[in-house]
């Protein structure tokens, strides 16, 4: 044998793992075929046994740990949840010492409901943590308007209610539906399926909000008809991004110039909805006049015009430069082909 057994046996771990050289690769078979005592090294080498031992015990020294940790997080959320019940029990005695009915006290219990949710619930559940915490949040926090609703004698919870779910639901509907196991036709079209709800609700808020002020039905539908007209900028760039088939500096370009468009007339078009007539406000600019005069002169206008008729020049030349920049990316892989 050309090497000693002790230089072979070093190079055997290498050899299993397949991470020496070829050379050594080399001399390590030929040692191998002439070597009875090594071979029979390099057979326990092979033997996967210990090494899968090796793997169940670490996994059940993980798991072991895994499950004494969510032990001891529950222990904390149970006792968080004692401790909160001493100031419920402190509260209902001393209203019914009183001779009080049971009305702030429902108060106290709500406003701990909305406290537990963010604390207690975290700790106790596992599966879908902020999920349900969320939901138990937002539970808790109507539960606590409707109390003070009720405490107060007022008429004001549906307006409430309303804004705080339209607020949540801007907030976090996109993590809620990203949650959620959707019907196959929704799985694809949760982008869609956030719009559609968060429209609903403000509809909903202003509707609710009419019916609460008690107003004439004329400025209800002005109100619909004004938030139609501003929820057309949100769908149509949502629209663009998501389903226009083209790459994303094309996109970018089309939803600047359809900002700038939106925000240099969206002023006129309200006008015209609450009036009844048209006036073009960017017709007034005159760039070599900035001073803000008083309203009679017509001054203030002309810096309104002058500030949409920039917005209207830069977005439409960031706008145009991006689209260019978009077209000349997508034509490169085409020459190349």
């Amino acid at each position: 044998m050309k090497y000693e057994c002790e230089m072979i046996r070093d190079l055997l771990p290498l050899y299993h793992d397949k991470v020496c050289s070829n050379v050594s690769e080399r001399v390590v078979e030929e040692h191998l075929e002439e070597c009875a005592p090594c071979r029979e090294i390099a057979k326990k080498l092979k033997n996967t046994a210990y090494d899968e031992k090796l793997q169940i015990e670490r996994e059940s020294v993980i798991g072991a740990h895994a499950r004494k940790v969510k032990r001891k997080t529950f222990m904390v959320g149970a006792y968080m949840a004692g401790i909160l019940m001493i100031p419920v029990g402190v509260c209902l005695i001393c209203n019914i010492a009183i001779g009080h009915s049971l009305d702030w006290f429902f108060i106290v219990l709500a406003s701990l409901m909305v406290f537990a949710s963010l604390t207690v619930v975290p700790l106790v559940v596992e599966e879908k943590r902020g999920l349900c915490t969320l939901g138990a949040f937002t539970i808790s926090l109507l539960f606590l308007l409707l109390v003070c609703n009720i405490y107060s004698r007022g008429r004001w919870f549906p307006v409430a209610a309303s804004g705080v779910l339209l607020g949540l639901s801007v907030v976090f509907m996109p993590f809620v539906v990203y949650q959620i196991k959707l019907p196959k036709p929704l799985h694809c079209q949760k982008g869609l399926l956030v719009m559609t709800v968060d429209t609903i609700l403000l509809y909903g808020v202003i509707i609710i909000s009419h019916f609460y002020g008690r107003a004439d039905m004329i400025y209800l539908l002005k109100g619909l008809m004004i938030n139609t007209i501003c929820l057309l900028l949100p769908w149509v760039v949502f629209g663009i991004i998501r389903y226009l088939k083209t790459n994303g500096l094309i996109k970018a370009g089309i939803c600047t110039i359809i900002i700038g468009v939106f925000c240099a007339f969206i002023n006129d078009v309200i006008a015209l909805v609450l009036e009844g007539r048209l006036h073009i406000c960017i017709l007034n600019a005159d760039l070599s006049r900035w001073a803000m005069g008083m309203p009679m002169t017509g001054q203030g206008n002309t810096v309104d015009a002058n500030v949409w008729l920039l917005t209207l020049i830069f977005s439409l030349t960031i706008g145009i430069c991006l689209i260019a920049a978009g077209v000349k990316k997508s034509r490169k892989p085409m020459e190349n082909q």
